[in-house]
């Protein structure tokens, strides 16, 4: 059996070019009408080619697209939505921007949903009933990307609720989406699929996925001994981004029954029963790293003194920040990262820690809730070449 070219192939669905299609039917009409049949773009029978070219290639086109119809990889706008409802996973349209706010007042006192807060600007509305003190997701009346910074959202708006003193948001909001693009939406897609899965952490990670959040690590410690701080027989749920509410009620709906959560975070939900739920979790913290770095200029080098120190102290600022929250410190690793940057160095001595006065060659590691992190002020630099 000849090797197919165009179609479906071994390799996939290969389309045949507009070009080759053309080639084609002047071969078929020379074959037929014979050599001196004039097929060139100028004649009109060339003319009648390209056209009929033309509508083929379009067709062409309609079987390629057919064929990736259930790519996620390669199909695009509707396409793409319509594989993402095979796992119930659906686009991003108009999300406004939500906000965990914090209200205070006389315990007791219930803050009916549907009340008004806001920052001076826009106006979010509560989705549920919070019982005072106590927090509850409020959602963005204005549609669009709307950026909510800690400690803004504090005006009271609706009125009338005797024993509600005061309203916060101690965290940024999860900023609103207008429309998520194709690679957004693929990727989210692919966080989700184990979203039907029975191991803990698969499915914890795969409800909380659909939040979009910028960070996610579920540790199920199912030994009898603690992991850190994380106690034996629990689930330690680590995230960055979203809101308190939405978290605390993803963690629960996919956590198995009789597990407790662990973290710093606190937070209390109603089951389908109305019953009260406390469920853990936390947000990373940022780790200061400490650097002590002895370097050599070489007679190639072309750099003056303070010139390698900024470049070292940049260098070294830039292989922290791209570390994810969990990544040790690695010293050995350091060392690439400057001499990639500057040249004309020899590195003597490099030191790492976690204070300026306790430091060393060994490895730092940092928990899953931990981002290590640096500044100028941290990294100290020592140009010993003139000593």
């Amino acid at each position: 059996m000849a090797a197919v070219t165009y179609g479906v192939t071994e390799k996939g669905f290969v389309r045949k070019p507009l070009s080759v299609i053309v080639e084609s039917i002047n071969a078929r009409f020379t074959a037929a009408f014979g050599s001196t049949f004039d097929v060139s773009p100028e004649s009109p029978d060339g003319q009648v080619i390209g056209i009929v070219a033309n509508e083929a290639s379009l067709c062409w086109e309609q079987a390629q697209l057919a064929y990736n119809a259930y790519r996620p990889g390669a199909v695009e706008g509707v396409g793409l939505d319509a594989i993402c409802e095979l796992n119930r996973t659906e686009r991003y349209v108009n999300r406004p921007t939500q906000v965990t706010v914090y209200c205070e007042g006389a315990s007791g006192t219930v803050v009916p949903a549907g009340s008004l807060v806001g920052d001076g600007t826009h106006e979010f509305k509560t989705d549920l009933d919070v019982v005072l003190p106590g927090d509850v997701t409020a959602i963005c009346q204005t549609a669009g990307e709307i950026y909510v910074a800690p400690g803004t959202v504090t005006k009271i708006i609706t009125t009338g609720i005797e024993g509600w003193e005061s309203v916060n948001n101690p965290e940024e909001g999860m900023t609103g989406v207008i429309y998520e693009s194709d690679p957004k939406l693929r990727a989210r897609r692919d966080r989700t699929l184990a979203s039907s899965s029975t191991a803990t952490a698969e499915a914890i990670y795969a409800n909380l996925a659909s939040l979009d959040l910028e960070y996610v690590r579920v540790r199920d410690n199912d030994t009898t001994s603690p992991i850190g701080n994380q106690p034996a027989n629990s689930i330690y749920v680590v995230v960055d981004g979203g809101t308190v509410n939405d978290i605390a009620r993803k963690i629960y709906t996919a956590k198995p029954g009789g597990v407790p959560t662990y973290g710093k975070i606190e937070t209390k939900i109603k089951d389908s029963k109305g019953y009260e739920k406390t469920i853990y979790f936390s947000r990373t913290s940022k780790v200061p790293v400490f650097f002590d770095i002895s370097v050599k200029r070489l007679p190639t080098a072309n750099l003056s003194s303070n010139d390698v120190v900024v470049s070292i102290q940049n260098a070294v600022q830039a292989y922290v920040d791209a570390l994810q929250p969990g990544a040790p410190i690695v010293w050995s690793y350091v060392v690439p990262a400057i001499l990639s940057a500057t040249s004309g160095i020899q590195i003597d001595s490099l030191k790492v820690g976690l204070s300026d006065d306790e430091m060393g060659l060994e490895t730092l590691e940092m928990d899953i809730d931990q981002r290590a992190s640096t500044e100028t002020a941290n990294i100290t630099v020592t140009d010993t070449t003139n000593s």
